[in-house]
């Protein structure tokens, strides 16, 4: 349930010349849902005692964990010099 939607764009500068080039960013609806739906467990947590619901936050969680863990971190130059430096 992938979409591509023209108002989630990220510029992203490509060569020396920091030319801006819009890149459409994939959403996945499913996957969006799903992550929010667990808000509602953190903010009820109750709700984890009856089975189905129990069911629910587990399939969720292990669904968007999986997903998360699949994409690749960047990290940006400051985060990478900040852990240089010496304490």
């Amino acid at each position: 349930n992938l979409c591509y939607s023209n108002c989630l764009t990220k510029e992203r500068n490509i060569g020396p010349s920091s030319f801006h080039q819009k890149m459409e960013i994939p959403v996945d609806y499913t996957l969006y849902a799903k992550f929010w739906q667990l808000q509602s467990f953190f903010s009820s947590p109750a709700t984890c005692f009856e089975k189905s619901k129990w069911r629910t936050f587990q399939q969720n969680t292990t669904e968007v964990l999986n997903i998360f863990s699949s994409h690749k971190l960047e990290f940006s130059a400051t985060l990478e010099e900040g852990s240089k430096r010496e304490r």
